[in-house]
């Protein structure tokens, strides 16, 4: 046996020396571990501004006087932390303010005025709002005209303090409608700028946006309005040089009035949420006066690239018909259900599945012109065949109960889960306001100046959706304006569409990452 009577002392150092090595080793690992996640929240930080959704209505038929105000509607309620945007045109010198149902503050990002028309163009802004934001409401101060208000929400937006970087505005008489140069102090910001021919109304001919050409920015339409000429683009614009923002609108011959607001990029705020859901939504007026009577009917409807479902809902009078729908990029149209008449009203609802849609889609309507509406839906995350399940009724209100003219319109029993029901009505009296049941995503826009016939935004018809969770059924049933005033005839249609595997942008990076090194 062997016996080192004299290294006792020397083995404990070198096992001291090891343990030593070990615990460095340790302490490195965990360091850069440590660093790498520090690095993810760092990155966090800056976010990467997107939309998450749009609302437009815009039509110009609206006479205010004070007190009176127009309801518009995010489709579907917001996320906490987000950003909305409100703009539309008014008379020049007319006081407006903008509120919600959710008590968020909204500033004015920026307005410009037009001599010649007497008209300005506002747009205002409401940033860290409180979830579940779904009604945004313009109320006149004073007698005015305007337009109905468009809607946007984006994330990716700094929160905690007022997220605005710079602004800029400027009326022009040429196509291509600059807001004039500025300079951002922050690379990364969220563009969006609105644009309006204030001098051009009512379905003008040939009139088409397209977005502008800025450097360090690709540019994508969000409007494009070919009924009251208006447009608007957004984009991130990744440079602190300075940019003049440009919109093109082809068809116009006098120019019009943008204003373009850059916000700075930040963590927080909530992202678009996974699933089948509307992305964008807008309504149309259809009648018989010219020029809104022209048909075909060939209109803009601006979806993201990953939308892969396209919606158009139809409400008209007795003899008049939605007979055909095509679209370019070109996609296969299928209608959910026969023509559902009541003898005055009708409902027609197509669809095109799996379909290639990009902010520059146009969309063709064969129509019988009369006084009517139409619904145009972006659905991103739906089935490659998504079309479930209609379910239609036509019934005749002729009294009120007990003073409560509240509309039973129909039941649908969808056969997947987490899908999406789109609700189409047309009434021959009285104005829809809303629904009863939970959670059922109020569309379109609500005037307060409305008569209780036909007239106004979406000619008082219901236009809304619904997640169904579950295969329940669902059963949509419609709030009145007057509750002594009976609907009279009318008709109703649910169209359920089947979920299917998520294709959207990319999510947002991961925040509140921390890292502790033991």
């Amino acid at each position: 046996m062997w016996m080192d009577t004299g290294s006792g002392d020397f083995v404990l150092s070198f096992y001291r020396v090891l343990r030593m090595k070990e615990l460095f080793l340790r302490i490195a690992f965990l360091s850069c571990v440590g660093a790498m996640l520090l690095s993810v929240r760092a990155s966090a930080q800056s976010g990467t501004p997107s939309l998450v959704q749009y609302g437009s209505d815009m039509q110009w038929t609206f006479h205010m006087t004070s007190g009176q105000d127009t309801l518009v509607y995010l489709p579907n309620p917001s996320g906490a932390g987000n950003l909305i945007t409100v703009c539309y045109g008014k008379n020049g010198g007319a006081s407006t303010t903008v509120t919600d149902d959710r008590g968020n503050t909204y500033r004015l990002g920026d307005t410009v005025h037009d001599n010649t028309s007497n008209l300005d163009v506002v747009c205002y802004y409401a940033y860290n709002v409180a979830a579940g934001t779904h009604a945004i409401k313009v109320t006149a101060n004073s007698s005015t005209d305007w337009s109905t208000p468009v809607v946007g929400e984006w994330t990716g937006v700094m929160h905690n303090a007022d997220p605005l970087d710079v602004h800029t505005s400027a009326f022009t008489t040429s196509a291509t409608i600059s807001a004039g140069s500025v300079t951002p102090n922050y690379s990364g910001d969220l563009a969006i700028q609105f644009a309006w021919d204030v001098r051009a109304c009512c379905q003008t001919p040939n009139i088409l946006w397209t977005a502008g050409t800025n450097s360090n920015i690709p540019w994508q339409l969000w409007v494009a309005e070919n009924e009251m000429d208006a447009g608007a683009q957004w984009g991130v614009y990744n440079s602190t040089a300075a940019i003049n923002p440009n919109i093109v609108n082809s068809g116009s011959t006098v120019g019009g009035a943008t204003v373009a607001m850059f916000f700075r990029a930040g963590n927080g705020g909530t992202p678009q949420p996974g699933g089948i859901q509307v992305v964008g939504r807008k309504t149309l007026n259809i009648n018989s006066a010219p020029p809104f009577n022209g048909s075909p009917h060939t209109v803009q409807a601006p979806c993201p690239a990953y939308a892969n479902l396209m919606v158009v809902t139809y409400g008209g009078g007795a003899g008049y018909d939605l007979t055909g729908v095509s679209s370019n990029p070109a996609n296969t149209w299928a209608q959910t259900h026969a023509l559902v008449t009541g003898g005055n009203p009708t409902v027609h609802n197509y669809y095109a599945a799996n379909a290639t849609l990009s902010p520059t889609t146009t969309i063709t309507l064969t129509v019988s012109p009369h006084s009517q509406n139409a619904g145009v839906y972006c659905i991103k995350g739906a089935a490659a065949a998504p079309f479930d399940v209609a379910a239609t009724k036509v019934g005749n209100q002729t009294s009120c109960s007990g003073g409560n003219c509240n509309l039973d319109l129909v039941t649908v029993t969808p056969s997947t889960p987490n899908g999406l029901i789109i609700l189409t009505n047309s009434q021959n009296m009285n104005t829809s306001t809303g629904f009863v049941g939970a959670n059922q995503d109020w569309d379109g826009c609500i005037y307060s100046g409305e008569s209780l016939n036909v007239s106004g935004c979406s000619q008082n018809n219901v236009l809304g959706h619904y997640l169904n969770a579950d295969t329940s059924p669902v059963n949509f049933t419609a709030t009145q304006w007057s509750n002594s005033t009976p609907v009279q005839v009318y008709v109703a249609e649910a169209d359920s569409f089947k979920s299917g595997t998520q294709t959207t942008s990319a999510p947002n990076p991961p925040t509140g990452l921390t890292a502790s090194v033991q």
